[in-house]
């Protein structure tokens, strides 16, 4: 999921690159690797707590 669309921003602004777009393309690219690692985070900690102590 969020592989494809990191590749769709980039093919887009490889086809019409302007210097907004490539900004624009390193906000999103780095929102979204925020995003994934914080939700990959939250998935192991829940993970975790949901194991039985032992």
């Amino acid at each position: 999921g969020l592989e494809f669309t990191v590749a769709s921003d980039i093919l887009r602004t490889a086809v019409a690159p302007t210097r907004q777009d490539i900004l624009n393309l390193a906000a999103i690219v780095l929102l979204r690797t925020l995003l994934n690692y914080f939700l990959e985070q939250e998935i192991r900690q829940g993970e975790q707590n949901r194991l039985p102590s032992g």
